[in-house]
């Protein structure tokens, strides 16, 4: 007997299957390619039931210069704006009732050399499981994407739907962890992709992933400042000023560290303005992070 709780969860999927495929349908209209991330696909792809799969959000990314023009065309088809931050290039709204986040980057600005542009050069064209045609992020351009995620987010913050996707995805026969490893030293965040790579199997019992640290070279690629995340990551603490200025140290290159920090304090002085609670709360470490 189908319990009420199976069908509510069944019919939340379904509303962010059909919001998603909303967004390509805009982004069609103006000649604008999206790509799904994160919850919204990994939920078809890597879940025998998608329901199962818990998000709050979907998550959509697109190229920085097509970011306004998409706003624009989603604003004339009668989606809500929620949020927009000009610092993170990044925009909110809501879309047939679903919360949907539109990024331009893999990461804040500056943190990741994998660029959207290049996600969507390696994409490759579907029509299931959102029933339109779209496109769909390369596996290993998705895992890179996610690994990021999780980082930014101190680790001990990520969401445990991002980890569990990254250990599905690790599971697929397809899956290499030299091509992980080589998009991460491309990518110019080998160092932080170690470090996640060591919390998946010391904190998620996932050893299959000492492949990657094995196609990384066998030894931390910046081991003094390894050594300083692992001394102010505590799960049992929330995170701290000290972890978070860390973690925007975390790209390889000093160029992309300075980048990352800028976008930063940009973020957070336009938040001050434009969202004062918002920007106190990510400040003090309040602001749970959620799944998505």
């Amino acid at each position: 007997m189908t319990k009420p709780e199976d069908i509510h969860r069944w019919a939340a999927s379904e509303a962010k299957r059909g919001a998603f495929a909303e967004v390509v349908l805009a982004g069609d209209a103006i000649g604008v390619p999206v790509l799904p991330v994160k919850g919204v696909l990994t939920a078809q792809l890597f879940y025998p039931d998608p329901a199962d799969r818990v998000m709050v959000d979907i998550d959509v990314r697109a190229r920085p210069r097509d970011l306004a023009r998409l706003c624009a065309a989603g604003e004339a088809r009668g989606w809500e704006r929620i949020e927009h931050s000009y610092a993170y290039a990044c925009a909110a709204f809501k879309v047939l009732e679903e919360r949907v986040e539109l990024e331009t980057h893999v990461g804040p600005p500056g943190f990741c050399g994998l660029t959207v542009d290049a996600m969507l050069a390696r994409a490759t064209r579907h029509v299931e499981p959102f029933g339109v045609p779209h496109l769909q992020p390369e596996l290993h351009d998705h895992a890179l994407m996610l690994i990021v995620n999780a980082f930014k987010d101190q680790l001990v913050s990520a969401s445990d739907g991002g980890l569990v996707d990254l250990a599905r995805m690790a599971e697929l026969p397809e899956f290499s962890f030299p091509i992980l490893a080589g998009r991460a030293q491309e990518a110019g965040v080998a160092a932080l992709t170690w470090l996640v790579a060591e919390w998946m199997i010391e904190k998620r019992a996932e050893p299959r992933w000492r492949g990657l640290l094995d196609a990384l070279g066998g030894r931390p690629p910046r081991p003094l400042w390894s050594k300083a995340f692992h001394a102010l990551a505590r799960p049992e603490a929330p995170p701290s000023l000290a972890l978070r200025l860390l973690v925007r140290a975390a790209p390889d290159r000093i160029s992309m560290r300075t980048n990352a920090l800028a976008a930063t304090v940009a973020w957070w002085g336009e938040a001050l303005v434009t969202q004062p609670a918002l920007a106190v709360e990510r400040v003090a470490g309040r602001k749970k992070k959620e799944e998505g």
